[in-house]
């Protein structure tokens, strides 16, 4: 939404998935009012291997989110006039009056575990989500689209931590300072945060970048499939790719052209990857596998370490 202070206006962009909708609801109204090609669903655009899909939240969902407060906790000031409680940085609570619809409390609540929110259970109502970053900016961007992305679509899973340390080691190795540092697939942080600062980010959806910045990442929103392998030298790529369709080859082999002779690239894949992938002109090598790591899915995974030789 745009206002315009000055002719007292507003223009109001409707995502495209619901303008259709919308204007069906209008011409049952008025048919004449709306033509019909306006009323029908769009055609699908040709489905691209990075593509996002995001899904409309309910207005009582986005109502919760819009009226969250940040935690408190007490002073522990016996003075009488001192304030009870204070503000606890980086945290976010409901506000308890507007709490009775428990099926928009419980969908708000993974919309924050989504964007990297913990819960912290305390006494009385001094629970809240703890994230590692300031979130108004990142809650705003979801309030202004009125949406979040489709994680199942996106095929964004968060790297567990144990992964993550693992992966991020291995790329460790034999490191550097001054090298380029490069993920290319970053979600919400869970590599990046491991790995060394000033690290190159890239990621596709809106929403996942804006918390990278505020986590205070070098960030890309683009799609990392569309950048050229000149763009993105690195001498440390470390990834956690999505994997429905065959993405994770497409993104690693991609990866590969921009890892410097003599650098290593470092990817989280499905535990079937040794058996069917090689890369030319690296040496490769595999962890064992990981069961059971990704919460919500059953995929193993294991950890492809590749060295790029000195010659290119």
């Amino acid at each position: 939404m745009r206002i315009y202070n000055g002719v007292g206006t507003a223009h109001i962009e409707v995502h495209p998935d619901m303008a259709w909708r919308l204007n069906a609801v209008l011409a049952s109204i008025h048919p004449q009012a709306i033509p019909s090609q306006f009323r029908e669903r769009p055609k699908k655009a040709r489905k691209v291997a990075a593509a996002v899909f995001s899904k409309p939240l309910p207005f009582a969902v986005l109502e919760l989110l819009a009226n969250m407060k940040p935690g408190v906790e007490p002073t522990n000031d016996d003075g009488w006039k001192a304030a009870k409680f204070r503000n606890i940085p980086r945290t976010l609570r409901f506000d308890y009056s507007a709490t009775e619809n428990e099926a928009a409390c419980k969908q708000a609540a993974k919309v924050l575990e989504a964007i990297g929110g913990v819960w912290e259970k305390s006494t009385g109502n001094l629970a809240h989500w703890r994230f590692d970053y300031e979130p108004a900016q990142v809650i705003d961007a979801i309030l202004c689209s009125g949406m979040i992305p489709d994680h199942v679509s996106h095929q964004f899973y968060p790297t567990p931590e144990r992964v993550a340390m693992l992966a991020v080691a291995q790329a460790n190795e034999g490191a550097t300072d001054g090298m380029r540092w490069l993920e290319p697939s970053a979600g919400i942080g869970n590599l990046a945060d491991l790995m060394p600062a000033g690290t190159r980010c890239v990621e596709v959806s809106e929403l996942h970048a804006a918390i990278l910045k505020a986590k205070g990442h070098v960030v890309e929103c683009r799609d990392f499939l569309a950048m050229s392998s000149g763009e993105a030298v690195a001498d440390r790529v470390v990834m956690n790719p999505p994997y429905s369709g065959n993405r994770w080859q497409a993104h690693v082999e991609h990866a590969a052209q921009m890892v410097a002779p003599g650098g290593r690239l470092v990817a989280i894949l499905p535990a079937s990857a040794p058996g069917r992938f090689t890369l030319p002109g690296f040496a490769c090598s595999w962890s064992g596998v990981m069961a059971n790591e990704f919460a919500g899915t059953g995929v193993s995974v294991v950890i492809l370490t590749a060295n790029r030789s000195a010659a290119g």
